[in-house]
C-alpha cells in the first residue's frame, strides 16, 4: 500500500501523517506524506490535517476455502469485530447454512474465519452471503453481499493464461501482469509463481474462479490513478514483479514444481505501429484459444479504453463467431437537450478482427462538414462512438437529418467506408 501518496517522499526524509484523527480506521486513504518543509510535525498538528470521514461501505474482497469445513472471508477495510462475531451474518448455500463458529482476525479485523458443521464438497461452486456486518466506522455492508467459493484444485498447463502486460509504463509508473482463468476450475493462486530468469515471485493466497481476471503490480495506487479498473479487489499489489524490458522480455507462469502453466516472450514490435508514444500502452491478448507465443495474438490496447484494461475483458479480445463487419446507429432519432433521454447518438461498430483505425465525420443534409468526431483513433474490436449533437464550434446543431461518414483502415491497406444517417430532433413542449 502507498500510504505516502507521493513517490518522491516515500524514499525517505518525510513522515507519514494521519489526515483525520477522528477516522483512525481509514487506512491508506487517511494517510499522506507530510507537507511540512521540515519533513514532519512532531508535537504539532499534522500538516495534512483535514476532515476526511469514512462514508464508504465495506466490500468483500476475497473468500478462500482453508479446509472443507472452514472459509476465510476478507473485506476491503478494517471491520467492527463485534459485527463479525455474529454467526447469523454469514450463510453458505447448497446445504451448508450458517457457520457454527466465527473467528475475527486481529489486529485490524479485516478478515474472519468461518467454521461449519457441514463439509464443502469438491467440484461444487458455493455462494457466501454476508449481511449486517460493519466497518470500523460503522458503515454497513450492502444487503446480501456475496462472493463465490470452491475447494481449489491445481492448475494445469493452459488453465491460467497470461492475458495482458504493461511492460513500458508511463514516467514514474508501474508495470502490471494480468492473468485469466481459462478453465472451469477454482484455482489457488498461491500455488503459482511469476518467473523469469531474474525473478521468481510467488503469488498471494487468492481464489481465482473461472473467467476471473487478476492483475498484479508493485504499485497499486499508480494503476488506479492511470487506468480504469473495473474490479479493484482483483488488482493486487505484490512486493515486485519479474523485470520486463521496454524492447522485449519474458514472463513465465509456473507452479511450485516448475511446471510451466503459460509463458510469453514479447517484443515491442508487437505493438500497433501507428501509436506515437508507447509509454503506458499495454499489450493485450486477442484470443484465449490461440497460442500465447503467437505474435499475431497480441495487440495494443485501444485508445478509447485508455490503452489498458486491467481487471476486465481486453479491448482487443476476440471470440470466434459467424459475423460480418457492420456499423449501426442507435437511436436513429435523438434530442440533445440534456434531459437524460436520448441526448446522444451512438455509432456502434463490430469487426471480425482487431487493428483498425477510424475517422468519423458528421455532415448536414447539404454535405457541409459540421463535426470531426474521430480522427485516426485505434479501435477495439467492437464498441460505440457517441455524438452529442454539438458541432466543431461547440454550437448545438439545428434539427434535421445528418450523415455520419465512417472510414476505417488497417496497415494492410484495407479500407472500409460506411454512410449512416441520424436525425437531430427536439422534444415537444
Amino acid at each position: 500500500m502507498n500510504f505516502y501518496h507521493d513517490a518522491a517522499k516515500q524514499n525517505g526524509g518525510y513522515t507519514m501523517e494521519m489526515i483525520d484523527v477522528n477516522n483512525p480506521c481509514g487506512g491508506e486513504n487517511n494517510w499522506h506524506a507530510s507537507m511540512d518543509a521540515s519533513g514532519g510535525t512532531p508535537g504539532k498538528i499534522n500538516s495534512v490535517a483535514a476532515i476526511n470521514p469514512d462514508v464508504t461501505a465495506p466490500l468483500i474482497s476475497n473468500a478462500y476455502v482453508i479446509s472443507p469445513d472452514s472459509v476465510q472471508i476478507t473485506f476491503s477495510e478494517p471491520m467492527d469485530s463485534l459485527s463479525l462475531s455474529n454467526i447469523a451474518n454469514f450463510h453458505i448455500d447448497n446445504g451448508i447454512g450458517n457457520p457454527s463458529s466465527v473467528f475475527p482476525l486481529a489486529p485490524d479485523f479485516s478478515s474472519v474465519i468461518l467454521i461449519f458443521s457441514s463439509m464443502l464438497q469438491p467440484n461444487i461452486l458455493y455462494s457466501v452471503t454476508v449481511n449486517n456486518v460493519t466497518d470500523c466506522s460503522h458503515n454497513v455492508i450492502a444487503s446480501n453481499a456475496n462472493i463465490e467459493v470452491a475447494i481449489p484444485v491445481a492448475a494445469g498447463s493452459g488453465d491460467v493464461l497470461l492475458n495482458e502486460i504493461l511492460y513500458n509504463p508511463k514516467t514514474n509508473g508501474s508495470d502490471y501482469v494480468e492473468l485469466y482463468n481459462n478453465s472451469n476450475k477454482a484455482i489457488d493462486l498461491s500455488s503459482l509463481h511469476l518467473f523469469n530468469h531474474s525473478t521468481n515471485i510467488q503469488l498471494p493466497q487468492l481464489l481465482m474462479m473461472p473467467t476471473d481476471f487478476f492483475v498484479f503490480t508493485a504499485d497499486r495506487s499508480n494503476i488506479l490513478q492511470n487506468y480504469t479498473v473495473e474490479n479493484p479487489s482483483h488488482l493486487i499489489e505484490v512486493s515486485s514483479l519479474p523485470s520486463m524490458n521496454d524492447d522485449e522480455g519474458s514472463v513465465i507462469l509456473q507452479d511450485a514444481s516448475a511446471t510451466i502453466i503459460d509463458s510469453l516472450h514479447y517484443k515491442s514490435s508487437w505493438q500497433f505501429p501507428l501509436i506515437n508514444d508507447l509509454n503506458g500502452v499495454s499489450l493485450e491478448r486477442i484470443s484465449y484459444n490461440a497460442a500465447t507465443q503467437d505474435s499475431s495474438n497480441w495487440h495494443s490496447a485501444a485508445a478509447q479504453f485508455g490503452y489498458g484494461t486491467p481487471t476486465f475483458e481486453n479491448s482487443q479480445s476476440f471470440v470466434s463467431q459467424n459475423t460480418t463487419d457492420n456499423f449501426s446507429v442507435q437511436p436513429q432519432v435523438f434530442s440533445p437537450d440534456n434531459d437524460g433521454h436520448d441526448d446522444v447518438v451512438g455509432i456502434n461498430y463490430l469487426f471480425t478482427e482487431p487493428g483498425y483505425v477510424a475517422n468519423v465525420k458528421i455532415f448536414d443534409n447539404e454535405g457541409r462538414l459540421v463535426k470531426n468526431l474521430i480522427r485516426n483513433e485505434l479501435l477495439a474490436q467492437s464498441g460505440t462512438f457517441f455524438w452529442n449533437g454539438v458541432n466543431d464550434n461547440n454550437e448545438k446543431t439545428p434539427m434535421g437529418i445528418y450523415i455520419i461518414y465512417v472510414e476505417v483502415f488497417d496497415l494492410n491497406g484495407v479500407v472500409k467506408t460506411k454512410k449512416l444517417t441520424c436525425v437531430v430532433a427536439a422534444k415537444a413542449k
